[in-house]
């Protein structure tokens, strides 16, 4: 099982959206949470859409503020538990492993004066919640000082609050790898703050479920907020090879040797073959032939890519280290 959570910032940026749906094309998670997505149900079906995902469910922002969804594949048989302006829990089940389990995208109250409104939310989700249970999400508070760095300190009733709240809950933090802090407010010199305001949380039951979980904190270019991918698995578990879909990409036709490739394809005619025959086998050498040239053509701009995310997020745990 594969989870992604993620402090958006917004669903209305263009740019935001392709680094969302190059994440999920990357890490493949079965189960995304978005908060502040700062828009209606409309453009969160538009996204689900783009990012091919089956089903959604979403609580519309108020205003320009605001707004959580969660998404999940069709392998993924889930129902509705609840739901609220900062959270939403589904109940779900797959074929590895087929017992039910509870997922909870959580965000918590950004005000200070309503924070312990979230930790009464998060105590009532608990009391119906009988399951093995992931909370994931930005909650908007730290446990301990050393999650925090800035010009102030954290105030000791805060996180007091906060670590008495998982405790009454039964859930525990499931660590990190990568920076442990997933915030900044982008600012320079005095002003700069940066704190580890989102992470997963699991009880024992998921923990008992799961022979291993992992949280990496991903690289984020167009948000205050790194995303957190959980994955959790077992051993016992044999991943089946995926049958890749060939699709023609639109680029590809303003690529050098693109169009004499497809026109030597279709010139390969088989003896003796009919209409429907000559066009099933142009179509087939063409997509074979087609598979072989991309993967030359775009293997160096892919590497490229693939080194330029590993090294912004090599220098976000460097900076965020410091």
């Amino acid at each position: 099982m594969k989870h992604l959570a993620w402090n958006y910032r917004g669903l209305g940026n263009p740019r935001t959206v392709r680094e969302l749906h190059l994440m999920v094309k990357e890490k493949c998670p079965n189960v995304v949470f978005l908060s502040e997505t700062k828009c209606r149900r409309k453009r969160i079906e538009l996204t689900r859409d783009k990012l091919s995902f089956d089903h959604c469910f979403s609580v519309d922002s108020i205003g320009r503020s605001g707004g959580i969804a969660i998404f999940w594949k069709r392998e993924i048989e889930a129902e509705l538990d609840s739901y609220s302006h900062n959270h939403i829990s589904i109940s779900a089940s797959s074929n590895i492993p087929s017992k039910k389990r509870t997922v909870t995208g959580f965000y918590g109250q950004p005000t200070t004066a309503k924070r312990s409104a979230s930790w009464d939310l998060l105590r009532l989700i608990h009391s119906r919640t009988h399951n093995p249970w992931l909370c994931m999400g930005d909650f908007n508070e730290i446990m301990f000082q050393d999650e925090y760095f800035g010009s102030n300190t954290r105030p000791f009733k805060q996180m007091e609050e906060f670590r008495l709240a998982l405790s009454d809950c039964g859930l525990m933090d499931i660590g990190f790898g990568g920076s442990k802090f997933t915030w900044c407010n982008k600012r320079e010199g005095f002003e700069f703050t940066k704190c580890g305001l989102d992470r997963a949380l699991v009880n024992d039951e998921w923990l008992n479920l799961f022979y291993s979980n992992q949280v990496l904190v991903l690289p984020g270019q167009c948000s205050d907020h790194n995303p957190l991918f959980i994955n959790c698995f077992n051993s016992a578990q044999v991943k089946a090879p995926k049958h890749k879909i060939f699709r023609y990409e639109v680029a590809w036709g303003k690529r050098e040797g693109c169009t004499e490739l497809i026109k030597a394809a279709w010139l390969q005619k088989p003896p003796q073959a009919s209409k429907l025959d000559f066009t099933r086998e142009g179509l087939n050498v063409c997509r074979d032939k087609l598979k072989i040239w991309s993967k030359e053509a775009f293997r160096q701009q892919k590497r490229l890519l693939y080194q330029k995310r590993e090294q912004l997020r090599l220098l976000q745990v460097q900076f965020w280290s410091v």
